[in-house]
């Protein structure tokens, strides 16, 4: 068995906690939840937002006013925040009442710290990093300045906490702020969907809904971000030109209830039909079916086919309830799973030497990374059931292959030589689709909807999109993820909605594909750095994924809630799909 082959494999499924020491346990794995929030029923939508008198202490104060100024609950975000300011701390706000600015989102690090009390008061000292302005949207399109920062808060001296008030902020983003975790605590991270340039995928965008809204007013909102059209990173149609929402969006017995103006109509059938499937996708907060009915100039339009259609265009709907699990023991793809049957893929001479593998969804297509005599160079080759191996020819040879992912069930992409290919799994023909102004490419991940990809280049995690088939191309406007926050080494997708990010110096986060919530897992891994990830992602609204993280050792170990548990029984752990 080569080094390489001698790994950590850490089974895990991760929630978002506060977690002990991790030691070692002879029990086997467990499986955990997703800390992200996505569905009606993850946040208590009567959830309020702090108040200063509820404040134990000035930290708590300062905590809770980096969350005063969400869109929820009772009142306006400017009211709230200048509730927790004395006077002239309100006057150095400087915000016009009538015309108040979006809130800047920030990512604390660390936690923050105080100064010794004195007669005057206390200091309290935020480290920060800038992510991005919260437009009207729901989103945030440009990522900002990833450098931290740090901000102070002079809070005055009272015996009572609940009197506590701010006085000064020095070195403040913005005149509002909201932290992530407020962001995470007081709006849906929402997927709405717009169609693929070719109309037969809907591709999620996140977007942030206040979860305080009346339902029809959600309702609403998330109808006319669907008008207004995508964020420009993720490479999708927006709607035909015409189409206008009638005010307002109305919810009865559930069904939402949305009135188009009569250009619609000029639209064409078919691309009511599309919007129609885009409305039941991007209104869907539970397992249960969406419930839309769609109306031009209050005349209501029948759509045929079943209630659960929109589901065969969102491919994240497909995915089995757990991925077939492979290992690679000895340089054998092995199934793992007890009296498995071995496809023929498995049994053809081309599995032995194999560093890395990916086997498709159907296991009728193998991709083996394989080593050669030297210990040094590497191949490909596509093993096809009842069809010629494929070898794969690459421009130039190369000793830095990355693993490789199925995209679909014909498109292999995989980094090699610092690019990234997308290669034929017919015929072995490989494409340079490596995205514009990024580095060295080391690992790749391909999301569950089929249409967005993560990447690792030169230690910087991407998102981007992603277009199959005749049009075969990676987007070019590669969203940057947690800059500066983590030297990335790999990345795998949980959901439409998140991926995993490993990096050096023991790392590991969870984020949304947006960059934009994010929560620092690192403590969980107890000092093991991890090297590579692994995953195979949930369906909307099921059960959390399930990923495997490889570390460079002797042992395998398996990762729990709080501990790393040996397992010997793994070797070099992966996902079929």
């Amino acid at each position: 068995m080569t080094r390489r082959h001698r790994i950590l494999a850490l089974a895990c499924v991760f929630v978002v906690l506060a977690t002990a020491g991790c030691g070692v346990s002879a029990s086997g794995p467990v499986d955990l939840g997703d800390g992200l929030v996505a569905g009606a029923n993850a946040r208590n939508a009567g959830d309020r937002p702090p108040s200063p008198n509820d404040a134990t202490s000035e930290v708590d104060l300062v905590q809770r006013y980096l969350k005063a100024g969400v869109e929820s609950g009772p009142g306006q975000p400017l009211d709230r925040v200048q509730d927790f300011l004395t006077s002239k701390a309100q006057d150095a706000l400087g915000v016009d009442p009538k015309n108040p600015p979006d809130p800047m989102v920030i990512r604390i690090v660390g936690d923050p710290t105080r100064s010794l009390a004195n007669v005057a008061g206390t200091t309290v000292t935020v480290d920060y990093v800038q992510v991005g302005t919260l437009n009207d949207q729901g989103r945030i399109d440009d990522l900002a300045d990833p450098t931290v920062k740090a901000m102070t808060f002079d809070v005055t001296a009272a015996a009572d906490p609940s009197k506590l008030r701010i006085d000064k902020i020095t070195n403040a983003p913005a005149p509002i702020m909201i932290s992530d975790t407020a962001l995470n605590q007081f709006y849906r991270i929402q997927p709405i969907y717009f169609w693929d340039n070719g109309y037969t995928t809907l591709v999620p965008d996140i977007r942030y809904v206040p979860v305080g809204l009346a339902v029809d007013a959600r309702a609403g909102r998330i109808v006319q971000w669907l008008v207004d059209g995508p964020s420009g990173w993720v490479g999708a149609a927006r709607l035909p030109t015409g189409i206008a929402v009638k005010p307002s969006v109305q919810v009865r017995d559930g069904t939402v209830i949305v009135n188009l103006n009569a250009q619609a109509a000029a639209v064409g059938d078919v691309a009511i039909e599309r919007l129609y499937h885009q409305l039941q996708l991007s209104l869907q907060d539970s397992l249960s079916k969406a419930m839309v009915t769609l109306e031009i100039e209050d005349k209501e339009q029948v759509i045929k086919g079943s209630p659960t259609d929109y589901q065969r265009y969102d491919a994240s709907y497909s995915l089995p309830p757990r991925g077939v699990k492979y290992d690679i023991v000895e340089g054998k793809v092995v199934p793992i799973a007890t009296g498995a049957v071995l496809p023929p893929i498995l049994a053809a001479k081309e599995n032995q030497n194999v560093l890395y593998a990916a086997i498709n969804r159907t296991a009728t297509k193998a991709a083996y990374v394989k080593l050669g005599s030297d210990g040094r160079n590497k191949s490909l080759l596509i093993v096809r059931d009842g069809a010629p191996t494929v070898t794969v020819t690459f421009p130039a040879r190369s000793t830095e292959v990355g693993r490789p992912v199925w995209a679909t069930s014909d498109t292999l992409l995989i980094p090699y030589g610092g690019l990234l290919y997308a290669v034929s799994g017919t015929d072995g023909h490989a494409v340079n689709v490596t995205p514009q102004r990024v580095g060295k490419v080391q690992a790749v991940s391909i999301a569950p909807d089929g249409r967005r990809i993560a990447l690792v280049a030169d230690g910087q995690a991407y998102v981007t999109s992603f277009t199959p088939g005749d049009s075969l191309s990676v987007g070019n406007t590669p969203r940057a993820i947690l800059t500066g926050q983590v030297t990335a080494l790999a990345v795998a997708w949980t959901d439409e909605r998140s991926l995993y990010v490993v990096g050096k110096s023991a790392t590991m986060w969870q984020v949304t594909a947006d960059g934009v919530v994010a929560t620092n897992l690192s403590k969980t891994l107890g000092g093991v750095t991890a090297t590579d990830v692994v995953a195979f992602p949930t369906a909307p609204f099921q059960a959390s994924a399930e990923a495997y993280l490889y570390a460079s050792a002797i042992y395998p170990f398996v990762f729990e809630l709080s501990q790393l548990t040996l397992d010997p029984k793994l070797k070099a752990p992966f996902f079929g799909g």
